[in-house]
């Protein structure tokens, strides 16, 4: 698999170093964001070919972070973590062409399967 470039963020920090440690292992690029705005600022000068988003963020949700990817023609793969889930935030995703939704706690394993799917 060629070396992809993956998008990662998520207000847990601890969270955000764990995936990007797993993800940077297995040979792909990583960059990091905490916030929904970061992530809008690093997608501007780069293009990622998966974004893995935490569905609450401190300065907006998940789907709006899609949203605005969409918005600018950005069409990377998105999964979405959350460690609330509720089936509201899956209804707002359905338009948003989501790969897949996980729930915390997310094991590497299931990480990297989800990963490798959505990159296949």
């Amino acid at each position: 698999m060629a070396r992809a470039n993956i998008l990662v963020v998520d207000d847990d920090e601890a969270q955000l170093k764990l995936f990007t440690s797993i993800l940077e292992k297995k040979g792909f690029y990583v960059e990091s964001a905490i916030t929904g705005e970061e992530a809008q600022e690093l997608t501007s000068g780069t293009d990622f070919d998966l974004a893995i988003i935490d569905i609450k963020l401190p300065d907006m949700t998940g789907d709006e972070v899609v949203r605005e990817f969409r918005s600018k023609g950005k069409e990377m793969d998105v999964i979405l973590i959350t460690g609330y889930p509720s089936l509201q935030e899956c209804i707002n995703v359905l338009d948003l062409g989501i790969q897949e939704i996980l729930l915390k706690p997310i094991d590497a394993g299931e990480l990297l399967r989800v990963v490798e799917d959505s990159l296949s």
